[in-house]
């Protein structure tokens, strides 16, 4: 409505005006709810969105673990068939001899533990030698900074590794809620640790080491870790 309608009808109907001042004022508070609706809703979509890029965050994280564990894997199975394919005149030359009746001659049976056979693991244990804590530092549903809430718990992986005797490193990763949106964290491990109880790189390259280059048998490896890490670890009884 132009400015001379309004001026016309107020001198000829006050009360028009007044009502249509009335319908204006009505109409603003009903936009004014609805924008504070909107407004709502965009900020629990952006929440929303937050959560699934942290969730995508991880997934990628977990994906990256995972080629890499392929990959090593992969590069050890290559070891495998090139020694295997190397030919006789750039091998290690074996004096072939006489199988005798010792416990270490050759058998049909595959390396390992045979079918039956109870089987042993690694155990945390209770007095590591290091401890490393993973902190977190952001949360990862609303993004927000966390570093100086207290960690609410931890969840522990151990990594037995040899130096020069056996040393044994607790990694402790940071539990934690979010106190805006009551989001649990945990923060990561290494991407090399992936078990609550497990050998470090240093004993695993060194198994590879006594296999595949010094043609040391499975059982002679097995033995000698037991000797290194079994009077240390809890009693199963």
């Amino acid at each position: 409505m132009k400015r001379e309608e309004i001026l016309t009808l107020y001198h000829s109907n006050p009360d028009s005006i007044a009502s249509y001042i009335e319908d204006l004022e009505l109409r603003y508070k009903v936009l004014e709810s609805q924008n504070i609706e909107f407004r709502g809703r965009i900020s629990e979509l952006e929440s929303q969105v937050k959560f699934k890029d942290a969730r995508i965050e991880a997934l990628e994280s977990q994906a990256i673990e995972f080629q890499e564990r392929i990959n090593e894997l992969e590069s050890l199975l290559n070891q495998n068939i090139q020694s295997n394919k190397k030919p006789p005149s750039t091998g290690t030359f074996i004096e072939k001899k006489p199988k005798t009746g010792s416990s270490q001659e050759g058998s049909s049976k595959r390396p390992g533990g045979q079918k039956g056979h109870p089987g042993s693991t690694l155990n945390q244990v209770e007095d590591p030698d290091e401890i490393i804590f993973h902190r977190l530092h952001k949360c990862r549903c609303c993004g927000r900074n966390i570093e100086e809430s207290e960690a609410i718990g931890y969840k522990t992986r151990q990594e037995f590794n040899i130096v020069v005797m056996r040393k044994v490193t607790e990694h402790r990763a940071e539990i934690k809620k979010c106190p805006y949106c009551n989001c649990k964290n945990k923060a990561d491990f290494p991407k090399s640790i992936t078990k609550p109880v497990q050998y470090g790189i240093t004993v695993l390259t060194i198994a590879i080491y006594l296999r595949n280059y010094q043609l040391i048998p499975y059982n002679r490896i097995k033995n000698l870790y037991e000797l290194t890490f079994r009077p240390h670890l809890p009693d199963k009884t």
